[in-house]
Parts: C-alpha cells; sequence; structure tokens
C-alpha cells in the first residue's frame, strides 16, 4: 500500500471546493432559468455554455500550457467564480423584475442575457480549472511523488525480465487510484450538490438561492486559491515543464486554432478521444433539459433530485471500482466495458419511450405544427411571463398513491430516469479509462492543449444536441432526442471498438517485428560460431 501524501489531501480539498461549487450552482440555475423563461431558456443557456467552450476551450488550454501551471490553475479559478458571482447578481434583477411585472423591459432583456453570458464564461473557466486539477497536476505529482516508490518497486523486481514495463505497470496503477480518487470527489459532490441545491431552492426560494451562490463563490475561491498554491510550493516539479521533442510549430507557443486541433489529431489516442466526445450528444444526463422536461411533466426537484443523487451513486461506485478494472482487464478493455455497460442502460430509455404515461406523439406534434407558432414561441423564449402562465409545471405534482404525476402515469418518467441514472456507471468506468489513456500518452508541454481541444470537441457535440432540443423543445419531441441520443452512443461504442481492433493489431505487428529481429540475431550468431 501506498503511503498517504499531504499534497493530494490538499488536491483533494480544492477539488471539493471547485465540483461542490460549480455543481450546485449548475443545479440551481435550471431552476431559476425555468421559472422565468421555460423549458426553452434552458436550453438556449445550455447552448450559450457549448458553444462558448467550444471556441474558449482549446485556447484556454494553450494558454494554460504557455502560462505556466501556477498562473494558468489560479487564472480560472479566479475567472470561474468570479463569472459565476456576476451571473447570480444579474438573475437576482431579473427576479426582482419579474415579480414586479417588468419581464418586458430592456433592462430585464439585458440582464437575462448578461446572465447567461456570464454563466458561460464560468463553464469555460471551469473546463480549464478542471483540467489543472485531473489532468495535469495529478499526472505531475503522481509522478514526482511516488517516484521513490517506483524506483524501489523497480529495483526489487530487478531479476524480471523488463523492469521497465514492470514500472510502468506500476505507475499505471498509482496514477488510476488518484484518478479514482478525484472522480469519488466529483461524484460525490454529484450526489451532495442536487440535495443541498434542491433543498436549498425549496426552502429559501430562487432570490435567496442566488445571493447563496455568490457568498459561496467569494468563500470558495478563497479556499481553493490557497489551498492551490501550498500544494503547488510543496510540490516543485509542478513548476518545470518539460518540451515534446518536435518541430517548433507543435510547441504551444507557436500554435493556431488549426495547428491545436492538427496536435490532437496526431495522438496515438485520438480515435477513443473522439469516441468519448460523441457521448456528449446526448440528452440523456441529468442536465438543463432532462431535469427541465422532468419538471415540465410534473416531477419536482426533490425527485429529480434524488434520481440524479442515484446517477452520481453509481457513477463513484464505478470509480471505487475503476482501478480493479483496469489492473485486471487494462485500460482498453475498461473502456470498452464500460461503453458496453452504458449502451445496454441506454436501451432502457428507449423502451421508457413507449410506455404508459410517455409524451411522446410525433404525429400529434407535427401535425399542428406550423412556423409562425415556432417562431413566435422561440422569440418569447425571454418573456418572463411565460413561466407564469404558460409553462407552469407542478400544478398537481406526484400521487404516489396511484403512481401519477398530474393525473397521468408516471411509469415512462421513473423507467427513463433509472435508465439515465444506471448508465452513469458506464459513462464514467469509460471516463476514467479513456482519461488516462490521454494522460499517460500526450506529452505534459502540450496536454492543456490537448484537453482544450477534447474539450471543444465534446461541446461541439453538446452544442448539436442542443440545437436539436431547441429545434424540438415540446415533450411530444422529447423521445425523438433521446433516440438520437443513443444513437450517438452507439456510434462511440463502435468507434472505440475499431480503435481496440486498431491497437491490438499495431501490437501484433510489433511482436511479429520483434520475433523477426531476434531470428535474425541468432542466425548471424550461427554464422559467427561457424566460421570461427
Amino acid at each position: 500500500m501506498l503511503s498517504p501524501k499531504v499534497e493530494f489531501i490538499g488536491l483533494y480539498i480544492a477539488y471539493v471546493f471547485s465540483c461542490l461549487g460549480d455543481r450546485i450552482w449548475a443545479f440551481s440555475i435550471i431552476f431559476i432559468l425555468a421559472d422565468l423563461g421555460g423549458l426553452r431558456l434552458v436550453t438556449v443557456n445550455q447552448l450559450f455554455q457549448g458553444l462558448t467552450q467550444m471556441l474558449l476551450a482549446s485556447l484556454v488550454g494553450n494558454w494554460y500550457d504557455r502560462s505556466g501551471r501556477w498562473l494558468g490553475a489560479q487564472a480560472c479559478l479566479f475567472f470561474n467564480n468570479l463569472s459565476v458571482a456576476i451571473s447570480a447578481g444579474f438573475l437576482i434583477v431579473c427576479l426582482i423584475m419579474s415579480d414586479e411585472s417588468q419581464g418586458d423591459s430592456a433592462i430585464y432583456f439585458i440582464s437575462l442575457v448578461c446572465a447567461i453570458g456570464f454563466c458561460a464564461l464560468s463553464m469555460a473557466a471551469a473546463s480549464g480549472e478542471k483540467t489543472a486539477f485531473s489532468k495535469d497536476y495529478i499526472v505531475v505529482m503522481v509522478s514526482s511523488l511516488y517516484e521513490t516508490e517506483l524506483q524501489d518497486t523497480t529495483s526489487q523486481n530487478s531479476t524480471m525480465m523488463d523492469s521497465t514495463e514492470n514500472k510502468m505497470a506500476k505507475y499505471t496503477k498509482y496514477l488510476s487510484r488518484q484518478n479514482a480518487i478525484l472522480t469519488i470527489i466529483d461524484q460525490s459532490s454529484s450526489i451532495l450538490s442536487p440535495i443541498i441545491g434542491g433543498v436549498i431552492l425549496d426552502y429559501c426560494g430562487l432570490k435567496a438561492t442566488s445571493y447563496i451562490m455568490i457568498g459561496w463563490n467569494v468563500v470558495g475561491w478563497l479556499g481553493e486559491s490557497l489551498t492551490l498554491h501550498w500544494v503547488y510550493k510543496r510540490v516543485p516539479a509542478l513548476a518545470v515543464k518539460n518540451k515534446v521533442e518536435s518541430p517548433v510549430k507543435l510547441q504551444p507557443e507557436s500554435l493556431s486554432v488549426f495547428g491545436m486541433i492538427r496536435v490532437y489529431f496526431i495522438q496515438a489516442v485520438f480515435p477513443a478521444a473522439l469516441g468519448l466526445s460523441l457521448l456528449y450528444m446526448t440528452v440523456l444526463a441529468f442536465d438543463g433539459i432532462s431535469i427541465s422536461f422532468g419538471e415540465k411533466q410534473g416531477l419536482d426537484s426533490t425527485i429529480l433530485g434524488g434520481f440524479q443523487a442515484l446517477g452520481s451513486t453509481l457513477g463513484m461506485l464505478a470509480a471505487v471500482s475503476y482501478p480493479l478494472f483496469a489492473n485486471r482487464l487494462g485500460l482498453q478493455k475498461s473502456a470498452l466495458f464500460g461503453l458496453f455497460a452504458e449502451v445496454a442502460s441506454l436501451v432502457v430509455c428507449v423502451v421508457s419511450v413507449f410506455l404508459p404515461g410517455s409524451p411522446f406523439d410525433l404525429s400529434g406534434y407535427f401535425g399542428s405544427l406550423t412556423w409562425n407558432d415556432w417562431w413566435h414561441t422561440f422569440i418569447h423564449t425571454f418573456d418572463a411571463t411565460l413561466s407564469k402562465d404558460d409553462e407552469s409545471t407542478n400544478s398537481t405534482g406526484m400521487d404516489w398513491s396511484n403512481f401519477e404525476v398530474n393525473h397521468v402515469p408516471a411509469t415512462s418518467l421513473f423507467v427513463l430516469y433509472f435508465g439515465i441514472a444506471f448508465a452513469r456507471f458506464g459513462l464514467w468506468l469509460t471516463d476514467l479509462a479513456v482519461t488516462q489513456l490521454m494522460q499517460e500518452s500526450v506529452d505534459e508541454s502540450i496536454r492543456g492543449t490537448v484537453f482544450g481541444v477534447q474539450t471543444s470537441f465534446c461541446q461541439f457535440f453538446s452544442v448539436s444536441k442542443d440545437v436539436l432540443a431547441i429545434l424540438l423543445p415540446d415533450s411530444k419531441t422529447f423521445g425523438l432526442l433521446v433516440f438520437v441520443s443513443v444513437t450517438a452512443v452507439g456510434l462511440a461504442f463502435l468507434l472505440f471498438f475499431c480503435f481496440q481492433i486498431k491497437r491490438m493489431a499495431a501490437k501484433i505487428s510489433d511482436n511479429n517485428q520483434t520475433t523477426e529481429r531476434s531470428i535474425k540475431e541468432d542466425s548471424s550468431f550461427s554464422l559467427t560460431d561457424e566460421h570461427f
């Protein structure tokens, strides 16, 4: 067993602040925006978040590589918390004006746009912050702080044929363990944040929740910043970044946007990374779209928070079991198994579309749809009065005795959310395995750039999903979004399967070449002996 390292504990503490703050805010803003403008406004907010991350994530990652670990992490941390506080302040203005029936004024509209804009900027900064914590700092700290254990392992096994290979296996084991711990922290925050957020929303109200978010981000920023600075000073290796031995055009200082994308594409792990990004093209996650859909059908924030907590628990279970999977199956097979488990769970979501209580009705929606009606609804997305009249939710709520919600069978909704929750196990197992494949294969001097481009691709597919949700915002068409989501996950499975076959073929080819070289060397020695 590895001895505990105090530096890792410091990183865990900073990561707890970061995850809790981001997730409570992400959960709370869904209900605030749903109150102000309904499901479509929530979708518009997600669209802006996705577009912002898609456009800025690679730039943030590249800037992180160029500015160094301390400045890069501290700047992302500062702008993330500041943007959330500003966004919450603008939402308070919107809520006050909405209560005073001033939702059609220019000030209300500008405040709402600013709130959505700063929320999107906070997500872009958060992506850089997460890259620093879980993609870069952790790799350097494992390599530096466990170097003694790695060298001792090699010396103790000096009689083995390949001590270097054994050392790499131990390094992979240590890194998988630390990745799992960070994911457990992330998933624990996912369990706590919807519960905490739901309680705050139910008992304090929307405006009070916004004030609480401002205070949390001020305190959280101070705590994270000081703790991260302490960790940086304790680990001297964090101050050093080795340059990649490649042409100048691949150095982070000289990369253009297209150069960053090229660096991403030439990575050996690219097919697996692209498959992981495809998993973002789904409404079958506990994001604004699925949560708002459930709220629109009559489920309250406590029930939805409970489902999200279940999904996070299963995600945490995947994180706890990940080191075992990685040690027994290896990283590639672990990712493949995770994808298979996710696809199997999401099939349940497809079944839910046809169960009693499902609002799925394409003929009813498209049969009565006109361009004028669609455009009128879209234009009035930002109207504060929409949530008071047309988008009223939870008018009846859940009737547990008859298992109905708003006098409609709740079977379809519960099967849907159970399917989404159980898919989190496979999703996080895949995420951990592919992420570690990237951590081990990408050079540290371009790690931020590659993971930044990866985030951009993830958000590209997420934005594609959001566009579909904006075009098809009605509950009757949600089943169609479910079909598209499952198809995207299936494509990710096929892409990673092809990646696995390619790696196996390359390994067989390398073994054959090694065997041929051995045979030639043996033949050479035989000829030399005969000549002698």
